[in-house]
């Protein structure tokens, strides 16, 4: 598994930033050079607010990113998006350093 930094959201949404769609372009260049791979994406959100809205938010953004891929030809066959809420923190959601950590997207290789 990786994590792909610098994906990034508007605030409470799940529309992807300007950075975040250059990001992900390169994950397609490579997706394309890499074939025969499957990828879960894993969407992932701090502890703040109601941990159901983190887990419906961290679903949405996952498939965001999903869908995005898509629209850029990567096969949707071989992607699988879910997400965690805030779960699986990385780091400790009492500071603000924390808390952007565990916003994440992490693809795993899962073939």
């Amino acid at each position: 598994a990786f994590s792909l930094t610098k994906v990034e959201f508007r605030t409470g949404s799940t529309q992807l930033t300007s950075g975040s769609k250059k990001r992900l372009n390169e994950a397609v260049d490579t997706m394309k050079n890499y074939e025969g791979y499957s990828y879960r994406i894993q969407g992932h959100t701090d502890s703040q607010g109601k941990e159901s809205s983190n887990l419906e938010l961290s679903i949405k953004r996952a498939e965001a990113v999903k869908a995005y891929l898509v629209s850029k030809g990567i096969d949707e066959n071989i992607l699988a998006a879910e997400g965690f809420g805030s779960s699986q923190p990385i780091a400790s959601n009492d500071t603000k350093e924390g808390r952007e950590k565990n916003r994440r997207v992490v693809f795993e290789i899962i073939k």
